[in-house]
């Protein structure tokens, strides 16, 4: 029968303690680009694994505090109070409860057999792993589908602005009557209103927000300047942008 040694033990502790510094090293790397990941899948999962420590004071803030205006300081203050705090504190609780356990089962284990003891050690260690491999592996999948999903809304967010100004071009050429331009607006879904001798429009959406934007909500606007007898008197305009960027 195989047995788990003292040394396989502290080996397996060690392991256990520094997987949060992986998880907090994959983290770094795909906020800083390493890696084509959507910048926002990938902070929903980085704050969600900050969340637990968010009474700790940030250090970001603490950057600022000093007025440091270098762009590569302000990033490492970003990301050691983001991702690296966060992971020394959650290897100092593992470590802590890998302590109280060895302490709280020593005397349990006594009254068992050693080769049981032996045999349930070496499972819980495979279970933690298998554990732990298989978390690593749903957020891997997890991300791999939000990027998918991303990316197809960001196409058809681009192929619907496409469509759109081209439908404009061919539709609202100079002296199209007002009644065309209502039809125009309608068979696009997009709500239509004049103001001051134009026709403008907007349709609220969603694609891939770039790097800087907090979400992916963005809008199609289009805008048509009239006459005084409501007909098309120059090209049309036809504006895509996200919303929620820097």
């Amino acid at each position: 029968m195989v047995s788990v040694t003292p040394a396989k033990n502290r080996w397996i502790s060690r392991l256990l303690v520094a997987i949060p510094f992986a998880i907090a090293a994959l983290f770094n790397a795909l906020w800083s680009g390493s890696f084509p990941i959507h910048l926002n899948y990938i902070a929903r999962y980085g704050f969600l694994y900050s969340w637990p420590w968010n009474w700790l004071p940030n250090v970001g803030d603490l950057m600022n505090r000093l007025n440091v205006h270098n762009q590569s300081l302000e990033s490492l203050g970003f990301y050691i109070a983001l991702f690296w705090i966060p992971a020394f504190l959650y290897s100092v609780s593992i470590w802590l409860l890998l302590v109280v356990s060895r302490i709280a089962a020593r005397a349990l284990l006594k009254r068992f057999d050693p080769d049981k003891v032996d045999t349930l050690k070496r499972r819980a260690a495979i279970a933690s792993s298998i554990v732990v491999m298989a978390g690593l592996g749903l957020l891997a999948l997890k991300l791999g589908r939000a990027q998918i999903a991303c990316n197809r809304r960001g196409a058809a967010y681009a192929l619907r602005i496409r469509s759109i100004e081209h439908d404009a071009n061919q539709e609202l050429s100079m002296g199209t009557s007002s009644v065309d331009v209502s039809r125009f607006f309608a068979e696009h879904g997009i709500p239509l209103n004049v103001v001051e001798s134009e026709a403008i429009g907007t349709i609220y959406t969603e694609g891939c927000g770039p790097v800087g934007c907090g979400t992916d909500r963005a809008l199609i606007g289009v805008r048509v300047k009239l006459d005084s007898t409501g007909a098309v008197m120059e090209k049309p305009v036809v504006v895509g942008m996200y919303t929620d960027c820097l």
